[in-house]
């Protein structure tokens, strides 16, 4: 494994450490259930019930991205390197969203998708599921409205698309759902002390509860 010019896209980039679980769940998902698999942890089978997680959502991915991979070691390396795109387009549209230009949103969204920690969580210590970090983006552009007093949409579909897609958000990773909660208050604090208190704190608390929800 590893990842450079000698990676086998066959093999995980990292077989060691929390990769080895890892590699275990995708291969679950793999067989139909990514929280029990029958064929792990003899003789009595391995289960993952007793670790709540908030990954339900990366988990998702990964078995989606089963369809196009047939073995545990295709899945490992295929979700690690979608993870860029996805960080990419994440960081590419939140720049636009601030009014940033497009060549620039351009680098920004590059950079951000291939910063060092996408490598480090995956090949160093096997925290692969830490790789879809693109929610990160996606936190600061909310903070960013509600810090600056935006209006909640006018519509109640797209209020209520708005909830379901903020919940969403909390199925990809604790640390990253810890990061959107404290940029919620932030944002919040921030928008009391200039002045847009009553709507920053409607909309800063609709989004902790779809957060919790």
């Amino acid at each position: 494994g590893g990842i450079g010019r000698g990676m086998r896209f066959d093999i995980p980039t990292n077989y060691s450490e929390d990769a080895i679980a890892s590699a275990a769940q995708l291969k679950a998902i793999l067989e139909g259930n990514p929280n029990s698999s029958p064929r792990l942890g003899y003789p009595f089978g391995a289960n993952w019930l007793d670790f709540p997680t908030l990954d339900s959502g990366t988990l998702l991915i990964a078995k989606l991205l089963g369809l196009f991979a047939p073995g545990y070691g295709q899945l490992f390396n295929l979700l690690f390197l979608t993870g860029f795109t996805a960080a990419f387009v994440a960081a590419f549209v939140v720049a636009r969203r601030l009014g940033v230009g497009r060549p620039l949103s351009f680098i920004v969204g590059f950079a951000y998708s291939l910063a060092s920690y996408h490598f480090a969580r995956a090949d160093m210590v096997g925290h692969l599921l830490l790789t879809w970090y693109w929610v990160a983006p996606v936190f600061v552009l909310m903070g960013w409205r509600i810090a600056e007093g935006a209006a909640l949409p006018s519509s109640r579909r797209a209020r209520v698309l708005a909830f379901v897609g903020t919940s969403a958000l909390a199925g990809f990773g604790t640390y990253y759902t810890a990061f959107g909660l404290i940029t919620i208050v932030a944002a919040v604090a921030y928008a009391v002390t200039a002045g847009h208190g009553a709507l920053s704190i409607k909309r800063g608390a609709l989004a902790l509860v779809a957060v919790f929800t």
